[in-house]
């Protein structure tokens, strides 16, 4: 269907026209899957069908989809993840934990940011404060007396946890 008009015609009267004619000029996939709702069936929505379910997730195995967990964790503002920072790998007692608090965060469906933070390690302290995580577990040194970046985090309503060690933050000795 072709229309000619002579004359300006407002936005808003083109689209209650194209809305009267329930017609879109140009459909694409994504409409397709948004009609189909397919990212609520490929995070497992209780309301798709089983038929539904089985060729979405189905037809993902083949195309060898993987999720975009950034995109995501942008839209519900929950990364899923837990930064867990430690002042070096190299010990035993941090190897057993690190283990230990991956098990635990795989089998409540999180992932596991690890970070190496040495004292007036600037660089490593932006990456920090650059993480999108929902908490933190902290190990620091007994040396460690500089707590500003921990400060920082508390103040973003981050959950903070020190393991293993005391800090004293805001005249209080967090552990």
């Amino acid at each position: 269907m072709v229309i000619f008009m002579h004359k300006t015609v407002k936005l808003q009267s083109l689209t209650n026209w194209s809305m009267k004619f329930n017609r879109k000029a140009h459909v694409t996939l994504s409409d397709i899957a948004k009609q189909l709702n397919v990212s609520k069936t490929l995070r497992g929505d209780p309301d798709s069908s089983r038929e539904t379910t089985k060729l979405v997730r189905k037809t993902a195995r083949k195309l060898d989809y993987n999720p975009n967990f950034a995109a995501g964790n942008l839209s519900s503002r929950k990364s899923n993840t837990i930064g867990f920072v430690v002042p070096r790998i190299a010990h035993f007692f941090f190897s057993s934990v690190i283990e230990a608090i991956y098990d635990q965060a795989f089998n409540n469906n999180y992932d596991i940011v690890l970070t190496v933070l040495q004292e007036n390690a600037e660089p490593e302290k932006k990456t920090l404060m650059a993480m999108r995580v929902d908490g933190l577990i902290v190990s620091v040194t007994q040396a460690t007396t500089d707590s500003a970046i921990y400060e920082k985090v508390m103040s973003r309503s981050i959950p903070l946890v020190f393991m293993d060690s005391a800090l004293h933050i805001n005249g209080r000795v967090c552990w």
